[in-house]
């Protein structure tokens, strides 16, 4: 059974450590749980899947319960991919468990209780989702599998102020929460020195960057597209330093 843990306008950018600590403490008659937690950046197992998990209601002793980063149509797309790969992961990893579920369909929490969870964009992909999943259980990928999660890195200012970059892209304004989160699952930070600052040159408010920044950042994420003087600035080692990226 398929959730999200709230509306994306409001809980996008909610940090996943807290939804897991929310999941893992009990609250009397309103304790909640989950079997698993989705996100962007990986999966935790809470609960053994032979346990009922308080998720479902009636259907808890019958059911597996997996949490999900919610999405929207708002959401970067590589966050999107991300979290739907890493579902049909844990999803597989299920079947391997117990094969006769590679047969039944993924249910949406709402089919169950009065609810909207896991909305609409979830419910639109319960089937490529369990497609996917039979694909990765039965060994036979249609899809080019990925690399890996999104590569992330977040920097700071020598006055504190952080941003966030997946894939080389710039995310404006993350919460301070998400960042926080971000940081306690592994996340690496990088403090710039004023040089480094003045060679970023990012825009008052942070929105923009020079195109020089961005094939900085390609090369840093594995997508080589720089001159090679650009390749020689001291800025890159350091990227490539705490995201543990070799040297080319």
């Amino acid at each position: 059974m398929i959730h999200w843990w709230g509306l994306p306008e409001w809980h996008r950018n909610a940090d996943p450590a807290g939804v897991i600590r929310h999941l893992c403490t009990p609250a009397g008659d309103k304790s909640v749980s989950a079997h698993a937690v989705v996100w962007p950046g990986g999966v935790t197992e809470l609960i053994d899947p032979q346990l009922a998990a308080w998720h479902a209601m009636q259907v808890n002793p019958i059911s597996i319960g997996i949490e999900c980063w919610p999405w929207g149509n708002q959401s970067p797309r590589d966050l999107i991919h991300a979290t739907l790969e890493n579902l049909a992961q844990q999803i597989a990893h299920y079947y391997k468990l117990y094969p006769h579920l590679a047969n039944v369909r993924l249910h949406p929490h709402s089919e169950h209780v009065a609810t909207d969870c896991p909305g609409i964009f979830y419910r639109r992909q319960l089937e490529n989702i369990h497609q996917r999943a039979l694909e990765i259980y039965q060994g036979k990928p249609t899809k080019p599998k990925r690399k890996e999660n999104p590569k992330m890195i977040i920097f700071r200012t020598p006055d504190g102020i952080c941003t966030l970059f997946i894939n080389g892209e710039m995310k404006q304004n993350p919460s301070a929460a998400l960042l926080q989160g971000l940081q306690d699952i592994g996340v690496p930070v990088l403090n710039l020195s004023h040089e480094d600052l003045e060679f970023l040159k990012l825009s008052p408010d942070h929105a923009a960057m020079p195109g020089r920044v961005r094939n900085l950042l390609d090369l840093a994420t594995d997508n080589p597209k720089m001159p090679d003087w650009l390749k020689q600035h001291s800025l890159l080692g350091k990227i490539q330093a705490v995201m543990g990226i070799p040297q080319r």
